[in-house]
């Protein structure tokens, strides 16, 4: 359960790089994303949003080049 924690907080964190990196705001980065700026900044704060799809992933993939796998590993492992 614990690895299942350290996991969702390294893709919180990742996610809320993208959006940095790639200089969006929450409300462009949830519309990139097909999801509501409230599930958007749930994720950023480490919070599990209760449906959780992985149509996330596979837009992230999409719209930024970011494979699924690199969203659960720390860029410093």
């Amino acid at each position: 359960m614990m690895k299942n924690i350290e996991n969702f907080h390294v893709f919180s964190q990742r996610i809320k790089f993208i959006r940095t990196e790639n200089k969006l705001t929450q409300r462009e980065m949830a519309k990139k994303l097909g999801i509501s700026v409230s599930t958007l900044s749930k994720i950023e704060r480490g919070v599990l949003p209760p449906r959780l799809s992985c149509s996330i992933l596979f837009q992230i993939y999409k719209q930024f080049g970011v494979h699924p796998k690199e969203l659960f590993v720390s860029p410093t492992s």
